[in-house]
Parts: structure tokens; sequence; C-alpha cells
């Protein structure tokens, strides 16, 4: 599994918070990327990140290669913002029942 975390600095003042935040919901409704797993919206004041698991790592890049089809792309274009993107193989892992 691979793990991709994209951030972004936000402008709280010129609405670029909101911006973020439609193109959210309007990601989660569209067609996913093959191998996407799960994805998560984060906020810190001042910070947004998207953080998402993908099957593989060739799955990643082939979203990234046509970065209309990748998730944090998809979020951080439409706000105009300057995206910091990392990728990080997973290599341990566990769930807490519930």
């Amino acid at each position: 599994m691979i793990l991709s975390i994209a951030r972004a600095d936000i402008d709280e003042q010129n609405q670029s918070q909101v911006h973020v935040l439609g193109a959210w919901s309007d990601m989660v409704t569209l067609d996913h990327p093959v191998g996407l797993v799960r994805c998560w919206l984060t906020y810190v004041p001042g910070r947004v990140e998207v953080l998402a698991i993908w099957e593989d790592r060739d799955a990643h890049d082939l979203a990234l290669s046509d970065e209309q089809n990748h998730p944090a792309y998809r979020v951080f274009d439409s706000s105009g913002t300057d995206v910091m993107h990392e990728v990080f193989d997973v290599i341990g892992e566990f769930s807490v029942p519930r």
C-alpha cells in the first residue's frame, strides 16, 4: 500500500478554504481512480491536507499522471493553491476492533 499526502496552505481571508471544501464535495460524488482505497480531508488553521491510501504505487502514479484524476489535484487545483505532495510506502498497519 501507498500513502499519499498533499498539503496546501490556505488563505482564510480570501475564501480559498471555501473553494477547497466545495471541490472536496464535488470529488466525493465523481468517479474515483482505480486503486484508490480510502481518502481523507484534514484541516488545521491555515492548512488543508488530502491523505489517500492506494493499493500500490502503480495505481497512485497512474492517477498522478492524469492530474484530473488524482484526488489531491482535484481539490487543490480548483482553489488555485500550491500543493506539496509526498508519497510513502506503508510498511505496517493495524486496525482497532470496535
